[in-house]
This record gives C-alpha cells, sequence and structure tokens, in this order.
C-alpha cells in the first residue's frame, strides 16, 4: 500500500469518509445540486476545500 493512501483497515477510517460524505450532502443541500449534478459538484466542494487549505498553510508560513 502507498504510505500516502489511507489504511481503510483501520479503525476510524469509515468515520472520516462517513463524515465527508456527510459535509459534501450538506454542501449539495446549500447549494441546491441536482442528483445528475453531483459530480460536478463534487469537483467543484474538493477544489473549495483544496483552496481553504492551501490558504491555511500559506497563513501560517508568515
Amino acid at each position: 500500500m502507498n504510505p500516502s493512501e489511507p489504511d481503510w483497515g483501520e479503525p476510524g477510517a469509515d468515520l472520516d469518509a462517513i463524515g465527508l460524505a456527510t459535509e459534501f450532502a450538506a454542501y449539495a443541500r446549500r447549494k441546491g445540486v441536482s442528483p445528475e449534478g453531483r459530480e460536478q459538484a463534487l469537483a467543484a466542494w474538493l477544489d473549495e476545500m483544496i483552496a481553504e487549505l492551501e490558504t491555511d498553510i500559506d497563513e501560517s508560513r508568515e
């Protein structure tokens, strides 16, 4: 297994996946995403999360 990949056999990994799914479902409801638009909305949501993390990292370096 690649060390950067989660070990899904470890306790708690399921909770992470469930937590992400729950957060995305809430995002989709807030944005009014149709079932057909979920794949594109997922990509947009991930892009937003990555941008926020990058901003946090940049701010912590200052």
